[in-house]
């Protein structure tokens, strides 16, 4: 039985596609992506949320190709193309590698650290540790390349230390943030969450700035 695909409306930033179903059947889906049946000419809506702009062009384009060839082979290609950018869409997860712990310091703050990755690659490498109470960043991983991260405050938020990589975070790197207590007792780390700052806005930097790096193979020249 020879199977079909109608792309109705273009694919848009959090907007659905309308189509019809590949095969003939009940269709169903998990994860970001949901389908359900229009009861028009045996339409369907699938509705993907959380995909970025250019996810979605590119998810278009490729179902612009199925539409226009015949091949089933090749159509099957390209639906896995699909389903691999489907199986990436949301946000990278912070998950943490080692519990925090604390250390002495020469300043006499205590110092309180986290190791952390996430599950895939972070583009905009912003991060902010919330802590039990005030504290403020004191160093930062360096990563494989350039660095060139900034470490500072949001206004008005002296719970939660600001760390800017400045460039992608890799997936699946071990990375160590360390804050420091302004009293003499340490914080407690609650969380490690993602942040969006544009252009400096609201973003204070801190005393304390780690040093430009370029890490490679054979070391690092700061």
């Amino acid at each position: 039985m020879k199977s079909t695909f109608t792309l109705l409306l273009g694919l848009f930033f959090g907007l659905p596609i309308l189509g019809q179903s590949m095969t003939n059947g009940q269709a169903s889906a998990t994860g970001p992506c949901s389908v359900a049946h229009s009861g028009n000419n045996d339409r369907y809506i699938i509705n993907c949320n959380g995909i970025g702009e250019e996810q979605g062009k590119k998810m278009l384009e490729l179902l612009n190709k199925i539409l226009l060839n015949h091949d089933m082979a090749d159509a099957n290609a390209k639906l896995d193309q699909l389903l691999a950018i489907v199986a990436n869409l949301g946000p990278p997860k912070i998950l943490v590698s080692k519990l925090p712990w604390q250390s002495s310091s020469a300043t006499g703050h205590p110092h309180t650290s986290v190791e952390f990755y996430t599950d895939k690659p972070d583009e905009g490498g912003q991060f902010g540790v919330l802590c039990d109470r005030a504290c403020n960043p004191v160093e930062m991983c360096v990563l494989l390349g350039q660095n060139s991260g900034v470490m500072g405050h949001m206004v008005g938020d002296i719970d939660t230390a600001v760390f800017l990589f400045r460039r992608q975070f890799p997936a699946i790197t071990a990375c160590t943030l360390t804050v420091e207590s302004a009293d003499d007792k340490p914080v407690s780390i609650i969380d490690i969450k993602h942040l969006l700052i544009t252009n400096g806005q609201n973003f204070i930097p801190g005393p304390v700035q780690p040093r430009n790096c370029v890490v490679s193979g054979g070391g690092i020249m700061c």
